[in-house]
């Protein structure tokens, strides 16, 4: 009689523990799904990614009003020369642009998508990392006149443009970008 309680017990042990367990897993598995469907709010400084223009949709509206604005690329992670893109603090996306008043003559022996050629766009996930970005290209382009270009930024945007063009020409830029949405 003593060797039948044991398997018995065993067995009945064995069913409690799995009951235990598939109950912890529903458990388990409904705080996820209720994690999964909860409205997470966005930390303070981060932009709302639906309401952001992407570099496309910014150099769409630099061309409305900037005659001389030809976008030639828009960027994907694998072609993206800065390896930023999609990256903890790099751009959500880029844009690089032609501006045809810059003579062909300056522009021999330059890479199809060398800043000097016009500039690019390029967009932020947040004002933060947009403004780290313009402060750090502005302190390469103040260091050597080399590197010498103008840069404007607005909210998650960051508009390089080309040395080549005169302060005149290049202000266009800045004022066409304090006219879009941050």
């Amino acid at each position: 009689m003593r060797s039948m309680k044991w398997p018995a017990c065993s067995a009945l042990a064995v069913l409690m523990l799995a009951g235990c367990s598939a109950e912890e897993a529903a458990n388990d598995s409904t705080a996820a799904s209720k994690a999964a469907t909860s409205k997470t709010e966005p930390s303070e400084g981060m932009s709302d990614a639906k309401l952001a223009l992407a570099a496309e949709q910014v150099s769409d509206e630099l061309a409305k009003v900037i005659p001389s604005f030809k976008t030639f690329r828009v960027y994907s992670e694998r072609d993206d020369p800065n390896k930023l893109m999609g990256r903890l603090g790099g751009y959500t996306s880029k844009t690089a642009f032609y501006d045809m008043r810059i003579a062909k003559g300056d522009l021999q022996g330059l890479e199809d998508d060398d800043i000097r050629r016009g500039g690019s766009v390029e967009v932020f996930g947040t004002e933060k990392a947009a403004k780290t970005r313009h402060e750090y290209v502005k302190a390469i382009a103040e260091s050597s006149s080399m590197f010498a270009e103008y840069d404007y930024l607005r909210g998650t945007m960051v508009v390089r443009v080309s040395r080549e063009l005169t302060p005149g020409q290049a202000a266009e830029y800045e004022a066409a970008l304090k006219n879009l949405p941050r």
